[in-house]
């Protein structure tokens, strides 16, 4: 003959609590670097210059994926004009093959900012607008810019500072 034997209800309660404080001890005191993860903070730095962000400086994009990679870069030069280039490059080896492309292209302009705004006045009449925001992007606090919520590098301009 079987015997079922059922807890009470206090002993119940008893198991969930000790269950709920192991489980906060282990999440919060196992690592005492353990910092949550910021990247819910503001995307936007209130009243940011981003003419002191910008003027003179290059915006860098880069990808890679698989067998391709791709490069842009913004020079906002000091002046008021931009040089945008835009490279991309494909490679694969096989057997008895390798294979490697790339393609260049460079274009100017003019470039504006309007608030959060970066315009961007082509050279042949067209006109590219980019919302900028920032963003907190590692555990050192340090932080991106972001071109219509991807990431561009904030680098030193070389060509027209």
């Amino acid at each position: 003959m079987m015997v079922c034997h059922t807890p009470g209800i206090e002993v119940m309660k008893f198991i969930a609590l000790a269950l709920l404080a192991l489980t906060v001890s282990s999440t919060t005191n196992a690592n005492p670097h353990f910092r949550p993860d910021r990247s819910y903070q503001a995307q936007f730095e209130p009243k940011l210059d981003w003419n002191r962000v910008l003027r003179g400086r290059t915006l860098r994009y880069l990808k890679t994926r698989g067998d391709r990679s791709i490069d842009k870069r913004m020079n906002l030069c000091s002046n008021g004009r931009f040089i945008f280039t835009d490279s991309e490059r494909y490679s694969r080896s096989g057997a008895n093959v390798d294979i490697s492309a790339t393609g260049r292209t460079s274009e100017s302009g003019r470039w504006t900012l309007n608030d959060n705004r970066l315009i961007l006045d082509w050279n042949d009449g067209s006109v590219s607008n980019y919302q900028l925001s920032r963003r907190i992007v590692n555990k050192r606090g340090e932080w991106g810019t972001f071109l219509n919520g991807e990431r561009w590098l904030n680098v030193a301009n070389k060509q027209c500072p």
